[in-house]
């Protein structure tokens, strides 16, 4: 993966549009385009109305893993396969959700790593507003 592929994908962990990827990337109107092209063809990022955003097949490029189990798509970084599939136990049938945890020494590094569960539509429901966030003591 090219270092511009790899910033692309990184940025993209929230939707982005063309015009932010532009400014943010400092890339050209076309070199974007190829390599928004490419990472859609191999199914790292999904275009959607709101913009560019990230698969979790793009987070597995990234090098971050994924595992199914018991109803739940875990995408994770930093604990073992059997730490993940604890906490994949623990969310079975829970309705549907999304998640994003870390520890607190990582600091503000916020890409969805750590431990993240990805269900987009529901990632989108958050960018348009329409999620209900609370803070857990």
């Amino acid at each position: 993966m090219t270092p511009a592929q790899r910033r692309l994908l990184e940025l993209c962990s929230s939707p982005r549009t063309f015009s932010e990827l532009k400014r943010l990337t400092k890339l050209s109107d076309s070199g974007l385009s190829k390599v928004l092209k490419e990472m859609r063809e191999l199914g790292f990022l999904q275009k959607l109305q709101e913009g560019y955003l990230i698969t979790t097949e793009g987070m597995e490029a990234l090098g971050h893993r994924k595992i199914r189990a018991h109803g739940v798509i875990l995408v994770y970084s930093g604990i073992s396969e059997e730490q993940a599939r604890r906490v994949c136990e623990i969310l079975r049938g829970s309705p549907k959700f999304w998640l994003s945890a870390r520890s607190e020494d990582v600091g503000d590094y916020d890409v969805r790593v750590g431990l993240a569960l990805t269900f987009p539509e529901l990632l989108l429901d958050q960018v348009r507003g329409n999620s209900k966030e609370r803070e857990v003591k």
